[in-house]
């Protein structure tokens, strides 16, 4: 393939450029993402979160005319290039750090790039941006297992992403608030890519298992993470903690959340069966 793109001081064996500055460059990589890939309860937490991310963003090529890739200029000597190393080759230079490929055309080194077995290896991209003519519709950040989809700019981008994820405990989750109820003085919601309750959000890719008692109207909600390290048990004093017991005063209040959560939960792969839990 021509090299469309060069730069001049090589970086861990990755070369850049002080570059005028582009206005493409200027164009928003933000996203206001009507979708987000949660991940649920993978059997290898790298490698089927790794899986995951990338079988989204591929599943959404077609949708977008455009790839930008950012690389992380500090992290770059610190990883195994591998491909990585073809960047400045199969995409355009745009500014310093910023690559871009067109789509179709460049979606065979997109691939290429997003072939490997651990976050590790691809440690430097800080984020991949589709985007179909100049709007952003997907944004990929590896380091914090984020997919993100607009899927108002797409023709059902959505549509095509989930069954292609739909083998692993995984789900792109609508962002809108799903169902929102009160508990004990609080306001307790869910809404991907989280429980909220208050101001505080509870990351749904924690939650461990999800059970229903409909006896006595009550969801239990069971999570992985637990509050580490001096400064985040010291907040954790000052916000709700994780919800545990979901408790509500009659069946249909119960059964109008149960349903969003049973749906949740099967798609995370978290849903316990329906046995009366006594507690």
């Amino acid at each position: 393939m021509p090299v469309r793109g060069t730069v001049d001081v090589a970086v861990g064996g990755l070369k850049r450029s002080p570059h005028e500055h582009s206005p493409v460059a200027d164009h928003a990589t933000r996203i206001d993402p009507t979708h987000v890939l949660v991940l649920g309860a993978l059997d290898d937490p790298e490698r089927d979160a790794l899986v995951s991310c990338h079988t989204a963003v591929l599943a959404a090529l077609d949708h977008a005319t455009a790839v930008d890739v950012f690389l992380d200029a500090d992290r770059i000597a610190g990883v195994s290039l591998g491909s990585l190393a073809d960047v400045g080759e199969a995409f355009s230079l745009v500014t310093d750090g910023q690559y871009r490929g067109s789509l179709p055309e460049d979606a065979a080194p997109l691939a290429q790039l997003l072939d490997v077995r651990t976050f590790d290896e691809i440690a430097a991209i800080e984020r991949i941006v589709l985007r179909r003519d100049e709007t952003p519709v997907l944004v990929y950040r590896p380091d914090e297992r984020l997919v993100e989809l607009d899927d108002r700019a797409t023709d059902g981008a959505a549509a095509d992403v989930r069954p292609e994820i739909s083998d692993y405990p995984a789900g792109l989750l609508q962002t809108t608030q799903i169902v929102q109820w009160r508990q004990d003085g609080r306001e307790y919601a869910l809404h991907p890519p989280a429980v909220t309750v208050d101001d505080a959000a509870f990351d749904l890719s924690n939650l461990a298992s999800v059970s229903f008692d409909r006896d006595r109207h009550r969801i239990y909600l069971a999570w992985d993470a637990t509050e580490q390290g001096f400064l985040s048990r010291l907040a954790a004093q000052f916000r709700p903690s994780r919800p545990t017991t979901l408790t509500f005063d009659s069946d249909p209040a119960y059964q109008r959340v149960a349903q969003e959560f049973r749906s949740v939960g099967d798609t995370l792969g978290v849903l316990a069966e329906d046995e009366p839990m006594r507690h």
